[in-house]
């Protein structure tokens, strides 16, 4: 994963998702603030696919620069599954 991303529509680093070879499906991403709430969550989607990754948004609105925490669940296919936390650094 990488821990930094800079969310400016420059079409690089624009979204945070997880990406992996020979995983299939993301039951669960996580991202949270210092404080503990929730600013983004999404279940059940296809790694490496980033329109369903964190653009730096909590209800619309642009989200400031700042570190925030992530969660994320992958199955692996021998069934195991794969628990990944983290920081992930966000640059304006």
């Amino acid at each position: 994963m990488p821990n930094t991303f800079t969310p400016n529509g420059d079409g690089e680093n624009d979204r945070f998702y997880p990406m992996g070879k020979g995983l299939g499906e993301v039951t669960v991403i996580r991202i949270v603030i210092r404080l503990g709430q929730v600013v983004y969550t999404r279940s059940r989607f296809a790694i490496n696919n980033a329109s369903y990754g964190w653009d730096c948004t909590f209800n619309g609105a642009d989200l400031g620069m700042d570190v925030y925490s992530y969660y994320i669940e992958v199955p692996c296919p021998t069934g195991q599954i794969i628990k990944k936390t983290g920081d992930i650094s966000l640059l304006r």
